[in-house]
């Protein structure tokens, strides 16, 4: 089932040898080396989770093999993603509507609002490549992680298939393309666009307020 499937790659991964020894650890800290796994059978398991780490390293080398492909597809995502941040928080604050609406000045007031539609035509225009490129490195991506593991299912025994359901099988495929997708993909490019976000407005509030405004407002 996906439930046992799931338990499987907790144990290959090492997750649940690790809990258990930060277990003993915390075991040994507080209740005294009588409460303690014998001092061989930690040595053992600490061995045996560097070579697990080991192990990942060299799985994490083979992902970067399959990332390396769209990484200039990610590149063109990023760039168009951070520009539009930039115009957003360029175009959407509110400080030079206030500066027309206190100055009475209809002539200035008319020219922003040009400003804002031109620059929302820009964004829109930026964003439609924006979704597709990040749509097309996510697919392209999810196709070789599937193309990869299908290559080394081919080189696994009958009894593999036989201890483990095609259903499971199916479902970690694209659960795990999907996830890796999200996670090495948009989440970076989301995060950056993010921080984008917050540096270009710290920068305007910055500009357009006091010096000891602008350090009170960082307090919180």
């Amino acid at each position: 089932t996906t439930k046992d499937g799931v338990k499987l790659a907790e144990y290959e991964s090492g997750m649940k040898l690790r809990d258990a020894v930060e277990f003993a650890k915390k075991a040994r800290a507080k209740l005294g080396p009588d409460f303690s796994p014998d001092e061989t059978v930690m040595h053992e398991a600490r061995e045996q989770l560097k070579t697990v780490s080991l192990e990942q390293f060299r799985n994490l080398r083979s992902l970067w093999r399959l990332v390396s492909p769209v990484a200039p597809i990610i590149l063109y995502t990023l760039v168009l993603a951070l520009i539009t941040t930039v115009l957003r928080a360029k175009f959407h604050q509110l400080g030079v509507w206030m500066a027309c609406i206190e100055a009475g000045d209809r002539d200035a007031a008319f020219s922003q609002l040009l400003e804002l539609w031109v620059a929302h035509m820009l964004i829109k225009l930026l964003s439609l490549p924006e979704g597709t490129y990040m749509k097309r490195a996510k697919a392209y991506f999810g196709a070789s992680i599937r193309n990869g593991v299908l290559s080394a299912m081919i080189s696994q025994d009958y009894e593999y298939f036989d201890r483990t359901p095609a259903g499971v099988l199916q479902d970690r495929l694209n659960r795990d393309a999907d996830e890796l997708g999200e996670n090495l993909i948009e989440f970076p490019i989301k995060m950056l666009e993010r921080a984008a976000w917050i540096t270009c407005n710290l920068y305007i509030v910055w500009t357009q307020s006091p010096a000891s405004y602008f350090g009170i407002a960082l307090l919180p």
